[in-house]
């Protein structure tokens, strides 16, 4: 009996500080706007993805302004008019992809703003290219999120940029739009 109370004692302190927490599952859709040289071959582009977003919450049910994600996103790299020509002359394939899977954070303010940020293993395959290029990317954004009893919709825009094999770098803007699941 009298080492039982010491593990009840432990067990009540540690989920003292541990109320609950909030998990979401969104899906993401929006366009890849390429800036830089990567412009020059790759015109607006479609995104798809879908994240995970787990955010703590106190026993008095308030959000904590900190949240940690876990994403993946395809799109599909159109060429340019320039390139798709040049390309479909030659008799090359004019299908280009980006993949990415990454990992991040986001912090809440009071208002709907949120800011976010993170990192990512990113695979691209630009049409024209020989092979597919990896690497490692970058990604910050800005977004707004309205909450809702049963469902989370946001809108963000992000800053990305993809360092990859061969000194080949990709940089993009998205807006993106997401509906997101509490579970």
């Amino acid at each position: 009996m009298r080492h039982a109370i010491p593990l009840v004692f432990l067990a009540l302190l540690a989920t003292a500080g541990v109320a609950r927490a909030e998990t979401n599952l969104a899906i993401m859709g929006g366009a890849m706007f390429p800036v830089s040289d990567f412009a020059e071959t790759t015109d607006i582009s479609p995104y798809l993805g879908a994240r995970v977003e787990f955010q703590d919450v106190n026993a008095r049910g308030q959000t904590a302004v900190l949240s940690y994600l876990l994403w993946g996103g395809f799109g599909l790299l159109f060429p340019d008019a320039d390139l798709e020509a040049a390309l479909k002359a030659a008799g090359q394939d004019t299908d280009g992809t980006y993949f990415e899977a990454g990992a991040g954070a986001r912090v809440y303010t009071r208002s709907v703003l949120f800011l976010g940020g993170g990192v990512a293993y990113v695979r691209a395959d630009q049409a024209g290219a020989d092979k597919a290029l990896n690497g490692v990317g970058f990604m910050v954004g800005l977004g707004a999120a309205f909450n809702r009893q049963s469902f989370k919709f946001e809108i963000e825009g992000r800053g990305k940029l993809a360092l990859l094999q061969e000194s080949t770098d990709i940089e993009h803007l998205e807006l993106v739009a997401a509906i997101g699941f509490p579970f």
